[in-house]
């Protein structure tokens, strides 16, 4: 139904959704809906091998045709971008995990500094705890 002038825009389309992890290994061969949604999930080879030996001419055409499909240049270039992509963005995501726990770390070690400082810690004690330099420290104390 179209929202402003409530026409029936189409009687003839239909949308199912399938949690494809739900569905059970265990389907109905004679049924043409759990058939597909077997060819869906499967993700391996010998999946599709099992969808082939089950002789159903429908499915084994849509295995050759996805098999076709694979095999193109274009496809597998697409597939290995999307792939670089995958790794690229994880890479991006650990680095930024790496990052901020550095960050974090320094922010940290700050805080301990100041308040060692500030609860008027012996340079020495604060040099032999932190391992920083005297001229390390009196830059902390000119911030302060």
């Amino acid at each position: 139904m179209e929202v402003s002038t409530h026409d029936l825009l189409t009687d003839k389309c239909v949308l199912h959704y399938f949690e494809l992890k739900k569905i059970t290994k265990d389907i109905d061969h004679a049924n043409n809906q759990e058939l597909w949604l077997k060819l869906f999930r499967a993700e391996t080879e010998e999946d599709l091998k099992e969808i082939v030996a089950l002789e159903v001419p429908e499915m084994t055409q849509a295995v050759q045709a996805y098999h076709h499909i694979t095999a193109l240049s274009e496809f597998q270039e697409k597939e290995r971008l999307w792939a670089k992509a995958r790794l690229d963005e994880s890479q991006a995501l650990n680095n930024a995990r790496k990052l901020g726990r550095e960050e974090g770390r320094n922010l940290e070690r700050a805080q301990l500094i100041a308040n060692m400082i500030k609860e008027g810690y012996d340079d020495s004690v604060i040099i032999n705890i932190t391992q920083l330099s005297q001229e390390e420290i009196n830059k902390y104390k000119t911030f302060m």
